[in-house]
């Protein structure tokens, strides 16, 4: 499989002045991915955050259901000393999670990083015909570091 990126330069500055070498994720993390992924009303959602039954009346497509419940702040996974490499980790689980869902599924996924200051954000999504979570322009995110990985 490989994996497709587009990110914004915020993106790469922020990426570039922060690598320290990490190749393993975190144990939180990794567990957390290894629960698994749960299936409903045709959406795909982390089996630890999936919400019961049909996808909720409030978004407007199942894109927007997917990216409101897959949603991970990954310093919630990190431990204190850990929290620095906040954007790195990130960016290890966001490949895991594409990989995973490849091995799970045969459909098309997004997987979105956003980081804010320290914190970063993990979510995903099935690719579906005119439904999409971000901007096409990902420099219109002025006050985000964006990461979007896509099979």
């Amino acid at each position: 499989m490989k994996i497709k990126q587009n990110h914004n330069k915020k993106f790469s500055a922020r990426y570039n002045d922060n690598q320290t070498g990490k190749t393993e994720l975190p144990e939180a993390l990794r567990l957390f991915l290894k629960d698994g992924f749960s299936v409903e009303d045709e959406c795909i959602y982390f089996k630890a955050l999936a919400p019961k039954g049909k996808h909720s009346a409030y978004f407007m497509d199942r894109t927007g259901n997917e990216c409101f419940f897959n949603k991970i702040h990954i310093a919630d996974y990190l431990l204190p000393e850990e929290e620095k490499e906040n954007l790195e980790f990130g960016v290890l689980f966001s490949n895991e999670l594409l990989k995973a869902l490849n091995l799970f599924f045969k459909q098309k996924f997004h997987v979105i990083l956003s980081c804010n200051g320290d914190d970063c954000v993990v979510r995903f999504h099935k690719e579906r015909l005119s439904e999409r979570w971000l901007s096409s322009d990902l420099e219109g995110y002025k006050f985000e570091a964006v990461l979007e990985l896509f099979n």
